[in-house]
């Protein structure tokens, strides 16, 4: 799937950049899904809950917002294999 113009603006933005950094940072830069089975695994990545493409208005919000190693990010799409 490709990115809608929109996203890909906003992922390229200064203010997700900076974003990305504060949620990682508040979150020890843990994934939160291996946290809640007792496993500490390195997050790579800030996943929008709702996709920025279906609700726009939440793309800053930090309760749309969760670190997530890669693993567990690609069971959260689709179209890597997941099943969200």
């Amino acid at each position: 799937m490709r990115r809608d113009p929109l996203a890909k603006k906003f992922y390229a933005s200064a203010q997700w950049k900076r974003l990305r950094e504060q949620v990682l940072r508040a979150n020890d830069y843990l994934c939160q899904m291996c946290i809640q089975v007792e496993i500490l695994e390195p997050a790579v990545t800030v996943h929008h809950t709702v996709p920025i493409r279906e609700n726009y208005s939440l793309r800053a919000e930090w309760t749309n917002l969760v670190p997530l190693c890669e693993g567990c990010h690609n069971q959260m799409h689709k179209e890597k294999g997941g099943n969200h």
